[in-house]
């Protein structure tokens, strides 16, 4: 962690003397994870490509992504937010401990489709804009997200009742709490650790994103997946208000646009096909294209099941967020993502 501050405070204090001697730096920015479709097939391309042609070459980027910087992802915020890197990535999920507004569009049970799931993704951008600019000082870019994030298991499950007694591993205060509410107990882990403790039965399940988790070879130690999705695994691209503020009007409105074109409009066009692929992969249909066939028994959703979670997400998680979130944050949810799925939050 300090190996990688160090050096990147120094480019960033060299990139922001002005704004004309931007345009002669690489700026710093932190992608999310390695090896995944948000960063391969987009973020990628997009600092590396379309956005210095967008700027017609007046600036580059040095785009490193969380994983190979050591990072384990709460502290992108902190790096962004302190100035220390200019452009940032950050998993929501993974700050939902830090602070309650993180948890609003990563409320497990939110959004168990892919058309709710971008409805409240795109919505959420009105909810997060202001507050991350009051709070952290950072301006909001885009917001994008992963393939369908759903449970997979090392035993036979055939509803989210079966995951009563079962430790999950978990990547956010949502899914954890989701798990509670069934019984369960939530392991935090990374992602790197997840296959091990499934081979050895560590831990029982995991939630992760469909095609992602079948890509990392999932199907070898799972045997079961609920192919409900109780997340999407958004991911906020924010810039540090130092950085901001010392662009051009111009720089500032062409950044904002291609953000928002490329790492959120874009990227929602093809979740939905990641996450049947994941699902087709895991089961090892002959539709499968885009990862690994497994062998696996993909159990869809049921109404009893759909009937469960909604139960469960409406009369549990959603009031105890709006209890911690408090009465300011409860009205901006309302009036954004919760007006788009057709849910209102009321605090206990």
């Amino acid at each position: 962690m300090k190996q990688f501050l160090a050096p990147l405070a120094g480019a960033f204090a060299c990139a922001m003397i002005a704004a004309p001697a931007i345009a002669q730096q690489k700026v710093p920015v932190v992608g999310s994870l390695l090896n995944v479709s948000s960063y391969e097939d987009f973020e990628k391309p997009f600092f590396n490509g379309t956005l210095p042609e967008a700027l017609d070459g007046a600036m580059t980027f040095d785009l490193k992504s969380l994983t190979e910087m050591g990072l384990r992802g709460p502290e992108v915020l902190r790096i962004v937010s302190s100035g220390i890197a200019p452009i940032g990535a950050i998993l929501i999920g993974y700050n939902t401990g830090d602070d309650p507004i993180f948890e609003a569009v990563d409320l497990a049970g939110l959004a168990p489709d892919a058309e709710s799931g971008r409805a409240a993704t795109e919505a959420s951008f009105a909810f997060y804009e202001k507050l991350l600019q009051e709070k952290f000082g950072v301006q909001l870019l885009a917001i994008g997200a992963h393939p369908g994030q759903v449970f997979w298991c090392n035993s036979p499950v055939e509803s989210f009742s079966d995951l009563a007694g079962k430790k999950v591993r978990v990547n956010g205060k949502g899914p954890a709490e989701l798990v509670a509410a069934l019984g369960g107990t939530s392991v935090f882990m990374s992602f790197g650790e997840v296959i091990p403790a499934l081979q050895n039965r560590t831990v029982d399940c995991m939630v992760g994103g469909t095609l992602p988790t079948n890509r990392a070879g999932i199907h070898d130690v799972t045997t079961h997946v609920i192919s409900t999705p109780v997340g999407w695994g958004q991911i906020a691209y924010i810039a540090s208000g130092a950085f901001w503020n010392g662009l051009t009007e111009e720089q500032r409105t062409i950044i904002a646009a291609q953000s928002r074109e490329v790492l959120q409009d874009n990227m929602w066009d093809v979740l939905l096909e990641q996450t049947e692929q994941g699902l087709a992969c895991a089961a090892g249909l002959d539709t499968c294209r885009l990862g690994v066939k497994g062998n696996m028994t993909v159990v869809p959703p049921s109404e009893a099941d759909t009937a469960y979670l909604r139960e469960i997400f409406e009369g549990q998680l959603l009031s105890d967020w709006a209890t911690r979130c408090g009465a300011t944050c409860v009205t901006r949810f309302n009036e954004t993502i919760g007006s788009a799925i057709g849910v209102t939050a009321v605090a206990r």
